[in-house]
């Protein structure tokens, strides 16, 4: 997955985003905005895996990831290998 980030100067801080996870944050300098804003992608990720396992949709087995679908009333998984 390729995800764009933009980091340009505000009024007062640098703010960062990444578009695609709808995740912004700042800092005061550019290299504080680029730190903040790994920490921030990393937890917003971090929070949407968990919900999605506490939900059923994923399941970790064995070091696999399987992302669990629904398409017309069938279950149906996709089995992708788990990266550490």
């Amino acid at each position: 997955m390729r995800l764009s980030v933009q980091i340009y100067k505000g009024e007062k801080y640098y703010i960062a985003r990444v578009p695609e996870l709808n995740v912004t944050t700042q800092g005061k300098t550019r290299e504080e905005a680029k730190k903040n804003l790994k920490e921030a992608a990393k937890l917003h990720l971090e929070t949407v895996i968990d919900y999605m396992i506490k939900r059923g949709n994923i399941k970790i087995e064995d070091n696999k990831i399987s992302v669990v679908t629904v398409k017309d009333k069938k279950e149906k998984s996709k089995i992708l290998t788990a990266q550490k």
